[in-house]
């Protein structure tokens, strides 16, 4: 019989596996689209997964990052699963949602992050 952090990692593999044709998505950590409108985007240094985007639908490569971020996720409701492309590439990441922009920003200094996301405004805003 499985536990339930292997039942959850198993529904993750299979959400993000339906969800693999989309180009970017958020994913709370229950499973569902992240529903947050406001506030700031904000990756987490070390998670991050980077295939080229013709692998990225590939859900087994995308697995085994699954099994070992997401004991992380299960542990803290306020972290979320990431999926984005830019240039060539999919980025798979844990980010958290910060409501000031000021601090989402030096947040993304401190994890070495380019970027946080504009929830309100749809955009990336790059740290100085």
């Amino acid at each position: 019989m499985k536990d339930l952090l292997s039942i959850q990692i198993d529904n993750l593999i299979e959400t993000i596996a339906g969800r693999l044709t989309r180009k970017d998505c958020t994913i709370d950590s229950t499973g569902g689209d992240l529903m947050a409108s406001d506030g700031y985007v904000v990756s987490l240094r070390g998670t991050e997964l980077i295939l080229p985007e013709t692998r990225s639908h590939n859900i087994n490569e995308i697995r085994p990052w699954v099994q070992t971020v997401w004991p992380k996720v299960a542990k803290c409701d306020s972290l979320n699963f990431g999926r984005w492309t830019d240039k060539g590439r999919v980025y798979f990441d844990l980010s958290i949602i910060v409501k000031d922009k000021d601090a989402a920003l030096r947040l993304a200094k401190t994890e070495q992050q380019q970027a946080i996301y504009s929830l309100h405004n749809k955009e990336a805003i790059f740290v100085d």
